[in-house]
């Protein structure tokens, strides 16, 4: 048992790593409060036994991200690995917040109007993707777009992308390198992102999205 009181030991190097990325010791001890109440919520020692319950979309979020054991659920316990991958969305999320655009921002990065911008978020007019910040805010990931103009077919990509896919996982496909793209010009494999503003056929990635 750990003494009343005691502090976790945190340099001031990863403090202030942490904060590039937008995250403060308010989210931190946030996080631990969220996880002890998960804890005691699930009851970890009926659920212990039990599957993990991770979609394939969190168990590649975590394997990026370096976890161990997230494809073996006896490496760790059901609630302990689900807790780990809610931890690890949270940071996720709250970076891609962080560097994300908001409305009038896009307007000014490709040279239209707010209300030209609205109109590309609306469901049935997909043409810009982007997820709910703060107070329902509108936040679009910078991945989307290549100097002043979105990157090639963006509708197309987003009328393909179900909408119960996590910003996240969304941000992490588009920006990953994957061996599933090649071509014999390029010298390693790009991101579907880099793979589009190249030129190529987005038939490949569009197989892709399909997948997740």
């Amino acid at each position: 048992m750990l003494p009343e009181q005691e502090q976790i030991p945190v340099s001031v190097d990863d403090l202030q790593e942490l904060n590039k990325f937008g995250i403060h010791i308010a989210d931190l001890t946030d996080l631990i409060h969220d996880t002890v109440r998960n804890f005691r919520a699930e009851r970890c020692d009926a659920l212990s036994a039990q599957p993990s319950g991770l979609t394939l979309a969190e168990r590649e979020i975590l394997k990026d991200g370096g976890a161990l054991g997230v494809d073996d659920d006896d490496a760790m316990t059901g609630t302990t690995l689900h807790l780990a991958s809610l931890m690890q969305l949270k940071f996720e999320f709250k970076r891609l917040l962080n560097e994300s655009l908001d409305a009038k921002q896009v307007a000014a990065l490709l040279r239209i109007s707010t209300a030209r911008v609205r109109q590309l978020s609306a469901p049935d007019n997909r043409g810009l993707y982007h997820f709910k910040g703060v107070n329902e805010e509108r936040r679009y990931p910078e991945w989307q777009f290549d100097l002043h103009q979105a990157i090639p077919h963006l509708r197309e990509l987003l009328d393909t992308f179900s909408v119960e896919v996590h910003p996240v996982t969304v941000h992490r496909f588009m920006t990953t390198e994957t061996p599933d793209l090649e071509a014999p010009e390029l010298e390693k494999p790009p991101s579907p992102r880099d793979w589009l503003i190249a030129g190529f056929n987005v038939e490949p990635v569009l197989t892709l999205v399909r997948d997740l």
